[in-house]
């Protein structure tokens, strides 16, 4: 839109051209398009005004140059005739000599009656109703070429919109990739410590350990393997072979070590059930320790006997074993995920 400074020139433009009598109307509307400070959104407004007020001044003129002749005609005054008036078309006689001699004939005016009147001049009329005509033409070509530019302005703003929204989403979508790319990134680095660090060598440990206890049962023939625990045997002193004391020496040793890494890094389990039953042979792995150290004795100790029941829980390396295939499957399954979207 225009400034203040240009609608006060475009009012006085239009004053001007108000005030003119000119019939050149093209003119003035050529001098107030061109101004050099109607921008072009004002130009573009105040072609109707411009073109009305030019064709209404061209038809003022018009009318005044009509209304001027008018007046200069009514001005000269017609001369007396001096001669009688010539009735039905008929001239009278012509004066004699000596009548034209006495009376000096300015004119001759010859009225004739009965006819009709003279039709009067309408062009000024014609003039300012055809300007009317191209001023409403003017308007409506105008307001149609208005409309039309504001839907193909609308059009323009409603494409950009949509484009804009059509990139917002796009950059909605790679940074949400992008984020859950990051996010299982991260998971599958976690995971992969996890088992590292913490699960393959728990199972691997126990592993080793329920083999220790195979041969220590294998050891001495009618051992039944359900029945047998090296908790409750050294803590009621069982009378151990050599050999079966060696196997008792690097159980106790391996089960050392799986404690130490239980306190180690067994703070990231997030397996409830698990948890439970690490607890539980933790303590067990260390009652077997002192028992085997001499330190724990059922027979001189009574109030050794509730240690008897902390034996091992073998349901942990079944637990143990779940947890590692679901911790695989995510790993794999984040792995999949990641390559699909690079």
């Amino acid at each position: 839109m225009s400034c203040p400074a240009t609608s006060f020139s475009i009012s006085t433009l239009l004053g001007d051209a108000f005030r003119q009598r000119s019939p050149d109307a093209s003119a003035h509307f050529q001098r107030m398009y061109q101004h050099p400070v109607i921008d072009r959104t004002s130009r573009r407004l105040l072609v109707l005004p411009v073109f009305v007020i030019a064709c209404a001044a061209s038809a003022r003129g018009s009318v005044a140059s009509n209304q001027s002749g008018a007046a200069a005609g009514k001005a000269i005054e017609p001369l007396k005739p001096t001669t009688k008036k010539i009735s039905a078309g008929i001239v009278q006689p012509a004066r004699t000599d000596s009548e034209s001699r006495t009376r000096r004939p300015d004119r001759i005016a010859v009225e004739l009656t009965g006819l009709p009147p003279a039709k009067e001049d309408h062009a000024a009329l014609f003039t300012l109703l055809g300007s009317v005509a191209t001023a409403s033409i003017g308007f409506a070509a105008v307001f149609l070429s208005t409309q039309r530019q504001l839907r193909q302005k609308d059009a323009e703003i409603g494409n950009l919109n949509q484009q804009k929204q059509l990139e917002w989403q796009r950059a909605d979508q790679q940074m949400a990739v992008a984020l859950n790319r990051q996010l299982d990134e991260e998971e599958r680095l976690r995971i992969s410590q996890q088992l590292n660090s913490f699960y393959h060598p728990l199972a691997q440990q126990l592993k080793v350990s329920k083999l220790l206890h195979g041969q220590l049962i294998r050891s001495t023939p009618g051992r039944n393997e359900g029945n047998f625990r090296t908790l409750i045997a050294l803590l009621k002193d069982h009378a151990f072979t050599p050999v079966e004391r060696s196997l008792v020496g690097e159980i106790v040793s391996t089960t050392r070590a799986i404690r130490k890494l239980i306190i180690r890094t067994g703070a990231t389990v997030t397996d409830a059930k698990l948890a439970s039953f690490l607890a539980a042979a933790s303590l067990h792995f260390r009652l077997l320790e002192l028992a085997h150290n001499g330190t724990l004795r059922a027979s001189d100790d009574p109030s050794v006997e509730p240690f008897l029941t902390a034996v091992y829980p073998r349901e942990l390396n079944g637990e143990v074993d779940r947890v590692i295939a679901t911790l695989e499957t995510r790993l794999r399954t984040l792995e999949t995920r990641t390559a699909l979207t690079k």
